[in-house]
């Protein structure tokens, strides 16, 4: 199937980029943690034999299952939540909402929204997860606050289990973090047909801000193509180019691969004999 084998360019070019192919032939420098976000990939596609690729990558890793149970309905937005909260976590109808800082929605540049929204500010991150305060209205709590210091304050510092606690404790560890890709897609509602966010990856990697440092999760992720579902699919090529441009300096880099998410979502829009 075209939509499975499409991941495979993505980890063969390991072998012709320098700075990857440097650090995986030097054991000291192997304190990078890569997690690949492919949703819509069962069991039995990642176990299959025509992954040969997938499996040849597996191999110099570990490999496990990881059942994640959300607080509310078990949908993928909270499972990615979840992760990233290190607690059962619900997810609100804005948790794909991450822009790139200089995006524009709604009419306005993604910093200014997330600044307008939050009252936080927007220094020092590429993405913003602009449904910070729906997400931690649902967990049951306030917006982060600055100290004088400009460090998070409030009770924030001393709750791990809140959205986006493993990016912030890599945070306070002097650790960075980065998030590449989206499961992006179009939406229709009646004769209106808009383009609809969707950067779960970016939920692993922000921290208590919302906020990512370093990646693109953008549509300069994506190519169009009409024979694709939503006339979408992932660029591999400007997905690894991403990545090799924040491997030297993130520690933990979330690359999600949204071609399967989009075929599954597309699963409303064409029959069940064409989707096999």
């Amino acid at each position: 199937m075209l939509l499975l084998q499409a991941a495979f360019p993505f980890f063969g070019a390991e072998a012709r980029t320098s700075p990857v192919q440097a650090a995986a032939n030097d054991s000291a420098r192997h304190d990078k943690v890569i997690m690949l976000v492919v949703d819509a990939l069962s069991v039995d596609d990642f176990t299959a034999h025509r992954w040969t690729h997938l499996r040849a990558v597996a191999s110099h890793g570990a490999i496990g299952l990881m059942s994640t149970r959300a607080a509310g309905p078990h949908t993928s937005p909270a499972a990615h939540v979840t992760i990233g909260a290190g607690a059962r976590s619900r997810a609100g109808s804005l948790t794909g909402l991450t822009l790139m800082s200089d995006e524009v929605y709604g009419g306005a540049p993604a910093a200014r929204l997330y600044e307008t929204l939050t009252g936080l500010s927007p220094t020092g991150a590429v993405a913003l997860f602009i449904g910070l305060s729906q997400l931690l209205s649902l967990a049951g709590f306030a917006v982060p606050t600055f100290s004088d210091s400009g460090e998070l304050a409030g009770p924030t510092t001393s709750l791990p289990s809140m959205p986006g606690a493993l990016g912030q404790s890599l945070t306070n560890a002097g650790r960075k973090t980065a998030a590449i890709g989206n499961s992006d897609i179009f939406s229709a509602e009646g004769d209106n047909v808009s383009w609809t966010p969707r950067r779960h990856a970016a939920l692993l990697a922000m921290d208590a801000y919302g906020r990512v440092p370093l990646g693109d999760v953008g549509r300069s992720m994506l190519l169009d193509d009409p024979d694709w579902p939503f006339g979408l699919r992932t660029d591999y090529e400007a997905t690894w180019d991403t990545f090799v441009s924040v491997f030297d300096e993130a520690d933990v880099i979330a690359v999600e691969l949204g071609d399967l998410a989009r075929l599954d979502a597309y699963s409303d829009w064409m029959p069940p004999e064409r989707m096999g």
